[in-house]
């Protein structure tokens, strides 16, 4: 069983470096143009304005 658990270690390992590059990747975008945000909430916000 020991082994199985050796895999999924190897798999979170080139996970947490592309987690590493898209928050890097973040930090240059501008908070508007996070993708994280649904497009609804982006229209919503002009509406209001």
């Amino acid at each position: 069983q020991q082994q199985p658990q050796q895999q999924q270690v190897q798999q979170q390992r080139p996970r947490q470096q592309v987690l590493l590059l898209l928050q890097r990747q973040q930090l240059l975008l501008p908070p508007r143009q996070q993708p994280l945000l649904p497009p609804r909430q982006q229209q919503q916000l002009p509406q209001r304005q």
